[in-house]
């Protein structure tokens, strides 16, 4: 009798055990996580394209070839210096166009927006082995591999670390987190995605332990998170985070599709200052470009430039370029909002025939916008509503991809304020909302950022929305990432007013990585600056010698 109770009382601790674990998600992934799993919808170039992924012949097929662009450029020499020079030819005209398309034709799609070649996005789920062609070997690793590593090791003593390998970078990105990523077909039809997404998140939840998730929709992916949320709903979710979003459209893309397409030597010469990295190297192409700049050549070189994108604007030249490259992509057309989309479609597809042609893209794309698109407020709205919690991150300050018209559009590089916040009202980069301007919506709350730049009184959620200022698009700041906790993990629906640290507007300094509350317009003097860049320098030579020895 005492066997049969022990017995009896092992079993009920144990079953015990198990549902406890049950709840705090299981360790199938070597994580003990305490909470649901975050899932961040990555955007477009997050992993690579690859063409006959697992076969002796996979080829990367975007990002393009470094290699395979400089001869094409080489190649094509003469036709670049004779069209630049005035003689804007049929034969310079074709030869140029022709070499684009010869290397960019891996990874274009047809007429129907399907892939012209087998083409898979470059990633794996968590625990899966690598999708990669292996060729045969004992599996060791060889003197030369372990030379290199160590050679990388030394180099990035003096900040010339090599690009980490997709494994790493999740290791990092993961390693505190119960985060997990999802990428995809960025080119791909967004119901695609979604149905995808999917199943990531059934094989997430089982993976975890949990029946809930929540997601991050960066970039493309906050237009795929509102694909899937009109296609599966909020049954799966614990909260929902839009991160720099492309969902209501872009205002880059939407003139580049409909012809509204110049550049101009002052927002390319600060383009070239906002990205060209860190460090003294970085710091000398950054006064180089004002130098350029100051003396008139980067005016004079884009006078020609323009010139020649004025004919092929005038001939249809761009028109074909956008035909046979990234127009058919179903995608690309969910980063065109409204307010340019239709103009957009007739200006793409003006050939007779064409809707005939391209009848079926512009169905599925038809479906994306008017079916998701124009719903996005109604699906941000009902995600609070079943979740209680929501948040809405916008990035700005920093100069638009210059080669459209309206190149002082508030942004953060790619993605404008406007479309990201749902209608907050920003003044044009540099330039200020102005003195004697009063907040649109007088809510009890002030909502107008101590810049002078942006009103988020008129957003989508004044109260849910948060701005940071100087960081461009790609990559999210430590205190971001712990903003998004905040959000997904909270009891009830943050505010910008909860946690002094985490305002309505933030302001990023890419020395050291820090954010911190925006005051004034976020510029630290000069003297601030330099001691912190000191500071910053022998922080990092400490941690890369303790990493290697």
């Amino acid at each position: 009798m005492k066997k049969l109770l022990s017995v009896l009382l092992a079993l009920t601790l144990l079953l015990g055990t198990v549902s406890a674990a049950a709840a705090a998600g299981t360790k199938k992934d070597g994580r003990d996580l305490e909470k649901p799993p975050v899932i961040f919808i990555e955007g477009i170039n997050a992993v690579g394209l690859v063409r006959d992924m697992g076969t002796k012949d996979e080829e990367t097929v975007f990002p393009f070839d470094t290699g395979a662009i400089v001869s094409a450029v080489r190649d094509n020499a003469a036709a670049v210096w004779d069209m630049l020079d005035g003689n804007y030819t049929e034969e310079n005209k074709n030869a140029v166009l022709d070499a684009v398309f010869a290397f960019a034709d891996g990874f274009t799609m047809d007429e129907t927006g399907a892939s012209k070649y087998n083409v898979s996005p470059d990633w794996v789920y968590p625990g899966q082995p690598s999708p990669h062609y292996q060729e045969p070997g004992d599996g060791k690793e060889s003197l030369r591999d372990k030379l290199e590593g160590l050679k990388n090791r030394f180099l990035s003593l003096f900040g010339k670390e090599e690009p980490l390998t997709e494994e790493e970078a999740f290791k990092m990105m993961m390693e505190r987190r119960s985060t997990y990523t999802f990428c995809y077909d960025w080119r791909q039809d967004m119901f695609k995605t979604a149905e995808e997404l999917r199943a990531y998140i059934e094989y997430m939840k089982e993976l975890t332990g949990f029946d809930t998730v929540s997601l991050i929709g960066f970039s493309e992916g906050a237009a795929v998170l509102n694909t899937y949320l009109t296609v599966y709903g909020f049954e799966d979710l614990e909260s929902v985070i839009w991160y720099a979003g492309a969902h209501n459209g872009v205002e880059l893309v939407g003139q580049i599709f409909t012809g509204r397409i110049h550049v101009d030597a002052d927002a390319l010469t600060a383009y070239v200052r906002e990205n060209d990295g860190d460090g003294i190297a970085a710091e000398f192409i950054s006064c180089f470009a004002g130098a350029l700049g100051e003396i008139g050549v980067t005016g004079n070189l884009l006078g020609y430039t323009n010139a020649i994108i004025g004919a092929l604007l005038s001939d249809g030249g761009i028109k074909t370029v956008l035909r046979r490259t990234v127009a058919t992509m179903p995608a690309v057309w969910s980063l065109i909002g409204d307010k340019y989309y239709e103009e957009a479609k007739a200006y793409v597809f003006d050939q007779p025939g064409d809707e005939k042609t391209y009848g079926a893209l512009i169905e599925t794309i038809d479906r994306y916008h008017y079916g998701v698109q124009a719903h996005s407020a109604d699906l941000q709205a009902e995600a609070l509503a079943a979740t209680g919690r929501i948040g809405v991150v916008v990035k700005y300050g920093l100069q638009v991809t210059p080669m459209i018209e309206n190149d002082r559009v508030l942004s953060d590089g790619l993605i404008d304020v406007a479309g990201a916040s749902g209608g907050a009202t920003a003044a044009p980069l540099g330039g200020t909302l102005g003195a004697n301007y009063t907040q649109a919506v007088a809510d009890g709350h002030n909502h107008l950022s101590a810049d002078g730049m942006i009103d988020a009184s008129t957003a989508l959620f004044p109260e849910y929305t948060w701005f940071l200022k100087n960081h461009g698009h790609a990559g999210t700041p430590d205190a971001i990432e712990d903003l998004f906790f905040k959000i997904a993990y909270a009891e009830r629906q943050p505010t910008v007013h909860d946690d002094a640290a985490y305002p309505q507007f933030m302001v990023y300094e890419p020395i050291d990585g820090s954010c911190s509350p925006l005051t004034g317009d976020g510029t630290l003097p000069l003297p601030a600056r330099i001691l912190l860049r000191i500071k910053t320098y022998f922080k990092k030579l400490i941690e890369r010698l303790g990493d290697l020895f």
